[in-house]
């Protein structure tokens, strides 16, 4: 500020002609520069936190939803009974989230996310979705606690985070409504053969969380996965992600026989001008136990920029439901408006079908509302100024 008062100074004092108006101009050119300044500083202070001081963030989704049923048949999808993110007609309070994390000291770093959410009948449930500590200073990068497991994409990423409004069917088949955790250990390894090309692979075990293919008695005995995950930049704003990922535990008890969960993850990108223009994503699972084949099942999804803060998307499910030998699918549609990285506005549209061989099923409308108050980062894959 000084520099630019002098320099304002100078150009005045070589210009002897300056008129009373034009002094009055830079006088109050300098007040307003004096604000910015203040402004900037403040805001750099709110977005980040001093030395050892966590960070607090609020996360929100509101949810109206309006579901027009078969008169021949009675989802399943849509359990009233469960505390699951299924949908009924209504106005929910989908999910409130609080994250906590910051450094411990320079060795270790934190983080804890709690989330309060309503079911279909206005219940509401509270739990926690991650806590863990993380190891900074070490060759990998590891966590110890409970975090989000590594299998496929989706099932790494929150609820809020997602371009679409709920988890693909397959996620909740294979891995839970809301996904799969870990109650243990993450290591994570990355590779940089040039600017271009990335190979991260995890490696994840832990106890006490399980697929729902698994009966509660495999909560006792220790679980892994692993995933191997390549990214590489095809040329300038084009990218391909490439992933594999096994999960391994145990179907029942002690001695039960292993079940695996095999998955895939293909996803293309291009990006211009720093906004995501065009994804096309697809994952698929397979599962078996015992050389039985248990089923599988996968969903395709796509989205496009309609300008720099609208975005149309697509998806198609297909996977399975209980008992595990019938399938079902879905078609979703939906436009998402950012009013800012953190805010959005999300209209849906969803045909679940419960029966392969039939495009008879459910219609549901979706409205949704999601902020992120705090030091949260901006979300992935759509806006990114």
């Amino acid at each position: 500020m000084k520099l630019i008062s002098i320099f304002l100074l100078s150009a005045f004092m070589l210009n002897a002609s300056v008129s009373e108006e034009e002094i009055y101009e830079i006088k109050a050119e300098l007040e307003i520069l004096k604000e910015e300044l203040e402004t900037t500083k403040i805001l750099a202070r709110q977005e980040k936190p001093s030395d050892f001081n966590p960070s607090f963030s609020v996360i929100g989704t509101l949810l109206a939803s309006y579901i027009r049923e078969n008169e021949h048949h009675h989802s399943p999808i849509n359990n009233n009974h469960s505390h699951n993110h299924e949908y009924a007609t209504g106005f929910f309070i989908r999910e409130l989230e609080f994250s906590f994390s910051g450094d411990i000291d320079p060795f270790f770093s934190t983080q804890a996310i709690l989330a309060l959410e309503q079911d279909s009948s206005y219940k509401l449930h509270i739990h926690l979705e991650e806590a863990f500590i993380q190891l900074n200073k070490w060759p990998l990068e590891t966590k110890i606690g409970l975090f989000k497991a590594n299998i496929g994409r989706a099932n790494s990423i929150h609820l809020h985070d997602l371009n679409q409004t709920d988890y693909p069917l397959a996620i909740k088949s294979f891995l839970g409504s809301e996904g799969l955790s870990h109650q243990g250990i993450s290591n994570k390894v990355s590779f940089d053969f040039n600017d271009k090309n990335i190979l991260s692979i995890f490696l994840q075990g832990g106890i006490g969380k399980i697929s729902p293919l698994q009966t509660k008695d495999a909560k006792k005995i220790p679980s892994m996965s692993v995933y191997a995950w390549w990214h590489n930049q095809l040329a300038n704003d084009h990218f391909l992600d490439i992933g594999a990922s096994s999960y391994l535990g145990r179907k029942d008890k002690s001695g039960s026989g292993l079940l695996q969960i095999l998955a895939q993850d293909l996803h293309y990108t291009y990006t211009k001008d720093s906004i995501t223009k065009f994804i096309l994503g697809t994952e698929t699972f397979y599962a078996y136990a015992k050389n039985t084949s248990l089923s599988w099942g996968g969903f395709i999804w796509s989205q496009i920029a309609l300008m720099s803060s609208a975005f149309l998307g697509f998806r198609y499910d297909i996977a399975p439901k209980k008992p595990f030998d019938k399938m079902n699918s879905a078609f979703s549609s939906y436009i998402t408006y950012y009013t800012s990285e953190f805010f959005k506005f999300r209209f849906g549209y969803e045909h679940a079908m419960p029966k392969i061989d039939s495009i008879k099923g459910d219609d549901r409308l979706f409205l949704s509302m999601n902020f992120v108050l705090g030091a949260h980062p901006s979300e992935p894959y759509a806006v990114n100024r």
